[in-house]
Parts: structure tokens; C-alpha cells; sequence
């Protein structure tokens, strides 16, 4: 099976015009809430790579769904990535996160959007296990993949992300993103956070804050349970980890 024997069983109308609802929705302009593109399609599509292109490899069911979400890029074609993902053999694993990589690593929203999506609900929420997976990601990051990266944080493990924060706190330009990151991770529901640390942080940061929104941050991290975030979730490793 190839992309456009995919293309013609949907038919190609139905197609591009999937494809252009789907592009409408990464257009921050049209979506400013972020919703993401959903449809019946999506779901078929997926069904017709994963369970009846049995003629192709992991590897190229994997690249053809990639070739696939470029055209019509939908958490559909994702969610169910982490349980096939178990089953993948190493090379095929390793090409997962090299198409992970080098798609955020564009930096066109609209395929962004739902990866980063993926990757915070279905990796890193939970997830206490996930420094490989990390530092696939930000090892040798393009200024696009690290603020995926860090679009995607707000559930990772305090111990992989603050190091980030510490690398990137330096620029002024990517105060903005850590910022956004830090409250992520206090106002989601699986949210990780070290108030204290994070507080060291939101104190360094020079942003734009009209609405003393960063103040209001910063007077919340001055109190209460250190490792809690706004919905009484504790972390679930605490204290970063410290260098050798």
C-alpha cells in the first residue's frame, strides 16, 4: 500500500479537502484556541495503515503515516502511536523519534500542534521513565524542536525539564516559552513541578506581563506544598536531579 492507493480509496476531493481543513486548524489566526482537527477520515486512514497494509514492515507503515499527517496532520493518526511503539523493534524505534524530530523541527504549526499534544498526554504525563525519550528531543535542538519541547513539558518529570529551563534562561528570547512552560506545569492537571526551583527561575524572567500575570505566579509559588501543583497532584520525582 502507498499514499495514493490511501488517497484514491478515500477519493482525492475528500482528500484535499481534508487536508485543507486540517492546515486551517494549525493557523494559530483562525484557531487562536488550539483545537485540534478531527474526523472520521482520520480514524479510516489510520485503520488502512496499521491493520490492513500487512504487506509493509513497522518501518514503513510508520513512515507512510508520517508521509500522511504532513498532508493531514490530526492527533487521529497519533494516539495510538505508545502501544504499537511497544511493539516496534529498535531501528524502528529510533525512525519514530527521527520523524518526531525532524517534523518539529520545521516549525510549522500545523503540524506542531498535535504532535506536541501527543507527545504531552500520551509520553511524558505519568511517565517515570521518559530521560531517553527527552533527551532524543532536545539533544542537538533546533530553536523549533526545543520550543515544541517545551510546549509539550508542562507533564514531564522536574528532574528531565529544569535543566532546559537553566540552559535556556541566558537568552531573553526564550523567556517567553519558559514562562509559558512553568505555568503548564503548575496549572495541568498531571502537571510536574518543584515551586521552589521554579520560582528561582520565574524571578530571572523579563516578559512582557500587562496583566502582572507572571507577579501573580510568583506570589502563588511563594506558598504552599512545594511539589503540588494547582490541582493537589504531587510530583512524582521531586528534587532534580544533580550533576555527578
Amino acid at each position: 500500500m502507498h499514499k495514493q492507493t490511501i488517497i484514491e480509496q478515500i477519493s482525492p476531493e475528500i482528500y484535499e479537502l481534508e487536508a485543507e481543513d486540517a492546515r486551517w486548524y494549525g493557523s494559530q489566526t483562525n484557531n487562536p484556541h488550539g483545537l485540534f482537527y478531527s474526523s472520521d477520515t482520520l480514524h479510516e486512514i489510520d485503520s488502512l495503515i496499521w491493520d490492513a497494509a500487512n504487506e509493509l514492515t513497522d518501518s514503513e507503515k510508520l513512515l507512510l503515516m508520517v508521509a500522511i499527517y504532513e498532508d493531514l496532520p490530526g492527533y487521529a493518526l497519533l494516539m495510538l502511536n505508545w502501544s504499537r511503539y511497544q511493539h516496534f523493534d529498535p531501528p524502528t524505534q529510533a525512525l519514530f523519534w527521527a520523524e518526531v524530530r525532524r517534523i518539529l523541527a520545521q516549525g510549522d504549526p500545523a503540524w506542531a500542534g498535535p504532535l506536541e499534544y501527543h507527545l504531552a498526554l500520551d509520553w511524558f504525563e505519568l511517565c517515570s521513565n521518559c530521560d531517553s525519550i527527552w533527551h532524543r528531543l532536545t539533544h542537538d535542538a533546533n530553536t523549533a524542536l526545543l520550543a515544541s519541547v517545551l510546549r509539550s513539558s508542562a507533564t514531564t518529570a522536574w528532574h528531565l525539564k529544569a535543566p532546559l529551563y537553566a540552559r535556556l534562561i541566558a537568552d531573553v528570547g526564550w523567556h517567553e516559552a519558559i514562562y509559558a512552560s512553568l505555568h503548564a506545569s503548575y496549572y495541568t492537571l498531571y502537571g510536574q513541578i518543584d515551586k521552589h526551583e521554579a520560582l528561582g527561575y520565574l524571578q530571572q524572567l523579563v516578559i512582557a506581563d500587562p496583566d502582572q500575570a507572571l507577579a501573580t505566579l510568583i506570589s502563588t509559588f511563594q506558598v504552599g506544598e512545594r511539589y503540588t501543583n494547582a490541582f493537589g497532584v504531587e510530583a512524582m520525582q521531586r528534587a532534580a536531579k544533580k550533576p555527578n
